[in-house]
């Protein structure tokens, strides 16, 4: 009978911990998609700045990467 206390008992902790883990799981992976788009966000703008410096058309950059 005790060992069965300890088990229920055990289990109901191991319950909590796993439901914090999977909430800390998906707050980093929310956090870790926002920081993505942000470099997403940010090349694009270092890549628009190059080509306009460049003095170059969007179609002659087009063939370029294009190959």
């Amino acid at each position: 009978m005790m060992r069965t206390k300890t088990l229920k008992s055990r289990i109901k902790l191991t319950e909590a911990a796993l439901i914090k883990l999977k909430e800390r799981y998906e707050r980093k992976s929310r956090e870790l998609l926002a920081m993505k788009k942000e470099l997403q966000t940010a090349q694009a703008a270092e890549i628009l700045s190059a080509l306009r410096k460049s003095g170059r058309s969007y179609e002659e950059l087009m063939t370029f990467l294009k190959g």
